[in-house]
């Protein structure tokens, strides 16, 4: 079992604490050691009565639509402005070039309001 990150961009600038998508990374380390540089830096704890997505499991084992609190590891959520991950993330050309699916996100990133909050999800 390795690590895996998901980033959740909330589903509006004005609906926070709800995402609908789900962006998980294939593993690559300078990705996911910007995004933990982000995350220590730029990111807030969700203070949110709740935060909603797809990725809750407490009711079944399997995700489903619910609240999430903490990441698999325990840690609350935190989120960061997209500008921020837009600014630290490596760009996709530096992207391993068998790798789509970072290309795709980190591209889908950059397409992002600056000012819409991405929660980080590590599991």
């Amino acid at each position: 079992m390795g690590l895996d990150l998901s980033i959740l961009p909330a589903f509006s600038v004005t609906a926070n604490g709800f995402s609908h998508d789900v962006l998980q990374f294939h593993r690559d380390n300078k990705i996911f050691e910007a995004v933990q540089l982000i995350s220590e830096n730029f990111g807030k704890v969700v203070e949110f009565d709740h935060f909603t997505c797809f990725l809750s499991n407490k009711e079944y084992e399997e995700y489903h639509y619910g609240t999430l609190e903490n990441d698999k590891y325990g840690n609350r959520i935190k989120y960061v402005k997209a500008v921020d991950l837009k600014s630290y993330l490596p760009c996709k050309e530096t992207i391993d070039s068998n790798c789509w699916r970072n290309r795709a996100i980190i591209s889908y990133i950059m397409e992002l309001p600056d000012d819409l909050l991405v929660y980080i999800f590590w599991h």
